[in-house]
């Protein structure tokens, strides 16, 4: 394998393996109603606006976010911004993937109102000493309604590529970088140079478009989805 190859091979690698590198634009829809404690939630909920305030790219430290949905049907084509998936359902399996310090912040989401895995799993999380956990009802549907930013798993991208779905891939990542290697098909827009390369993004704003860098401690990748919304692109 020659050296371009290589780098290649070890930059999908890196991607596919980070998990929620890649960045999607949602359409802002109309806020939903608001929400009202059900029985059986867990005691601490809290709401898209402190929610707003968690999540960062790189992650907020001393907090994590847990997606308690389905790994491949619902958290790979979407959730929030540097979320971990625990599907409820494999807690018990995977309580590795929970951070070592117990007094670190957890926030569970899953799908909504009608949703109760996040609030299963928040108990599960108190039963093993966590003592810092709250629970954001509203969950992935709010966040993507209220238009912010959504990510979507290396897996997902992949399998899109591999079908050939009618998907735009944008390299965040400056050129010199891009050059030595990037996803296939992925159009090169650097954030630095992001108005210069205006030629190269979809004539269509809601044509879907996947943005994405070096992995969760890198902003290029947000940066550009952010210029994308304010030019009107939708997907």
């Amino acid at each position: 394998m020659n050296t371009k190859q290589t780098l290649l091979a070890t930059l999908l690698a890196a991607i596919f393996a980070a998990g929620p590198v890649a960045y999607s634009t949602t359409a802002p829809a109309a806020d939903p109603a608001p929400i009202q404690a059900k029985e059986g939630w867990y005691k601490n909920l809290v709401d898209f606006d402190y929610m707003k305030q968690q999540v960062e790219i790189p992650p907020k430290k001393g907090v994590v976010i847990i997606d308690s949905r389905p790994d491949t049907r619902k958290y790979d084509p979407g959730h929030i911004p540097g979320a971990i998936n625990i599907p409820d359902s494999k807690f018990d399996k995977l309580t590795d993937r929970l951070p070592a310090d117990k007094n670190t912040l957890l926030i569970f989401y899953c799908e909504g109102a009608d949703c109760m895995l996040s609030h299963q799993s928040a108990a599960k999380a108190e039963k093993l000493g966590y003592t810092n956990i709250k629970v954001y009802p509203a969950g992935y549907p709010e966040w993507a309604a209220k238009g912010m930013l959504t990510s979507v798993s290396g897996a997902w991208l992949k399998k899109q590529l591999d079908e050939k779905a009618p998907l735009t891939v944008i390299d965040a990542r400056p050129a010199r970088v891009f050059e030595k290697g990037s996803i296939p098909g992925a159009i090169n827009v650097p954030d630095s140079a992001f108005d210069k390369n205006l030629d190269k993004l979809p004539v269509d704003k809601a044509a879907p478009i996947v943005v994405y860098c070096g992995g969760l401690e890198c902003v290029l990748s947000d940066n550009v989805a952010g210029k994308l919304k304010k030019l009107g692109y939708t997907n």
